[in-house]
């Protein structure tokens, strides 16, 4: 087993971790992340994503260095955008890059803070919603909150929501409140029916 998932596994049932380093410098598939080269920025948002699932990898340099490029390029006033521009936010990777920053210790950043206010400003958890995000990068990939709200984006927020709770604080009234309402609206799928037909697909 890599030494990654183990000191996953050991953060996860609460032990306290004396030394993490040992377990990251041992990991193999630490090297692979570091050893990752030319990746474009939807490469190196995905690497992030995936790294951060490992307790105390900001600690590394390369990691370090995935935050700064993504600060400086995906993040935004209003949120991280696979564009760099607001226009172009989308909420699955908004949502997918907000738990990531908390998972790396950076839920109070600007940046999380930012992600965070998106979502629960302009996310919808209900089909026929109003959206009142003006600009246009929500539709053009298949139509994230179009009548039909994308089923993924109200995934990963609810996701991101879970470990905001956990990990930042579990107080945010909104966050709670949009936890049950995406909850909710997902419990009314049956992945083998069309939720507005009840018909098999």
């Amino acid at each position: 087993m890599d030494s990654a998932l183990k000191l996953r596994m050991l953060v996860d049932s609460g032990e306290v971790v004396a030394d993490p380093s040992s377990f990251l410098s041992e990991s193999e598939l630490i090297k692979k992340f570091a050893d990752l080269e030319n990746l474009t920025t939807l490469g190196k948002i995905f690497a992030l994503i995936g790294v951060a699932e490992i307790p105390f990898s900001y600690e590394l340099k390369f990691v370090q260095e995935l935050v700064t490029f993504i600060n400086e390029n995906v993040a935004t006033e209003s949120g991280f955008s696979i564009t760099g521009k607001k226009e172009g936010i989308v909420p699955c990777y908004n949502a997918m890059l907000l738990e990531a920053y908390i998972r790396l210790g950076l839920g109070a950043t600007k940046q999380a803070k930012s992600a965070l206010k998106w979502i629960t400003t302009y996310q919808v958890f209900e089909r026929n919603q109003k959206i009142v995000w003006q600009y246009d990068g929500i539709c053009k990939y298949g139509g994230c909150m179009k009548n039909v709200p994308c089923y993924i984006g109200i995934g990963k927020s609810v996701r991101a929501f879970l470990t905001y709770k956990e990990k930042v604080t579990d107080d945010n009234l909104v966050v709670n409140d949009l936890i049950q309402q995406g909850l909710a609206y997902m419990l009314k799928h049956k992945m083998f029916k069309r939720l507005s037909s009840n018909q098999y697909n």
